[in-house]
């Protein structure tokens, strides 16, 4: 479907939820340092499959709990995309304050920021559902 829309390869990116790392894993062929850039697996970036980047992310939300579905676990959401599938806009960087409170003997400390994020090529991007 991306090459359909003629979404270039490089900057594709996976992002998929740590039980389908384990999986991946698990996977002999995937973990040998023959075909993971003659090195073993040693970071969040655990490789590529058929040239994108794999990243692993416990912020994969749960679509479907393991009591709405019959596939025995929950569903999460996996994400493949483009880095031109989305922007981040930052008006304001992160902005820090400090401020002694006398009746608390501690220090008040607030950080704040302001910031939006957009999707430019929604073709470029998927949500997929992965047993997790």
């Amino acid at each position: 479907k991306m090459d359909d829309a003629d979404v270039p390869m490089d900057g594709r990116k996976f992002v998929i939820p740590p039980s389908l790392r384990n999986s991946i894993l698990g996977e002999t062929r995937y973990n040998s340092s023959d075909f993971v850039d003659g090195r073993g697996v040693q970071n969040g970036l655990i490789g590529q499959l058929y040239g994108i980047d794999v990243y692993v992310s416990s912020n994969c939300p749960v679509i479907e709990t393991a009591a709405e579905n019959t596939a025995g676990d929950a569903i999460r959401a996996a994400l493949l995309f483009h880095t031109d599938t989305m922007v981040l806009a930052e008006q304001m960087s992160v902005r820090s304050q400090t401020q002694y409170k006398q009746e608390y003997l501690a220090t008040l400390y607030t950080a704040d920021t302001l910031f939006g994020t957009k999707v430019v090529r929604p073709e470029a991007g998927f949500v997929l559902a992965v047993n997790g």
